[in-house]
């Protein structure tokens, strides 16, 4: 039985907008408050924060990790392929953006990271440490993608199956967040890059772990249906979060 794409897509774009949730509104939002500080900005990719500090600056990328980790924890309690599904990329999406900010900040200097190595005034080897700190962590996530992968890869697939499975969400994925992040009011083409790039590039490793399981017999997952109620709130929230977080609507300006 083959996927439906339009469901995969659905429910990739819905994990890319949670992840981004758990990054910037929870984990970045959450922080600020507990120091008294004063959101100024909130997109899909973007936070700012009047009277934070450190603690809010590294709280985002420990939100999604939090989620990514909870996705994997309960993914084998559901039943249903469309919520492993779900889960499966909230994981990939959420690991892989944890390991690529550690990749991203010292690269282009911007970024959480970079942010809370210059209110540490830390010396330049940051650069460097945070680099290696990424590579480690993208080969440490790999197992734990490998689980995610395995339970949504069927016994009976034919070859490429899962591949394609993955491929159309991480499309979505990157295609919804970076629609969302034009909402940025900086710069609508930078907000929308930032967004594209977080599923886009940072989850390229991921790939690593669907070849693994490409390899191994052991798969306990079933294709996806066609699922109407999946499609349309999936579809919901995508259009929730663009019209709340991706718009800085709960931003102080």
């Amino acid at each position: 039985m083959r996927d439906d794409a339009l469901t995969l897509g659905a429910l990739a774009a819905g994990a890319a907008c949670v992840a981004a949730l758990a990054h910037e509104a929870v984990g970045h939002g959450t922080a600020c408050l507990i120091e008294g500080g004063r959101v100024t900005l909130l997109t899909a990719t973007f936070f700012g924060c009047e009277g934070g500090g450190v603690l809010t600056d590294m709280a985002g990328p420990f939100g999604g990790l939090t989620a990514g980790l909870v996705a994997l924890l309960v993914q084998n309690r559901f039943r249903s392929a469309a919520w492993r599904y779900f889960c499966a990329m909230l994981a990939a999406f959420s690991l892989c953006w944890f390991a690529g900010g550690f990749v991203y900040s010292p690269l282009t200097g911007h970024g959480d990271h970079a942010t809370v190595a210059y209110q540490l005034r830390a010396p330049d080897i940051w650069r460097v440490a945070s680099l290696i700190t990424g590579i480690v962590l993208y080969g440490l996530f790999q197992p734990l993608m490998v689980r995610g992968f395995r339970r949504i890869a069927a016994p009976d697939d034919p070859p490429g199956m899962l591949s394609r499975r993955v491929g159309v969400g991480q499309a979505a994925g990157a295609v919804g967040l970076g629609l969302a992040g034009f909402g940025y009011p900086d710069s609508l083409l930078l907000g929308a890059l930032q967004g594209f790039l977080a599923i886009g590039l940072a989850a390229v490793p991921m790939w690593l772990a669907v070849a693994s399981v490409a390899r191994r017999r052991e798969r306990q997952g079933i294709s996806v249906a066609r699922s109407r109620s999946w499609i349309v709130s999936m579809t919901a929230l995508w259009i929730a979060f663009v019209a709340i977080q991706g718009t800085n609507l709960l931003g102080g300006g």
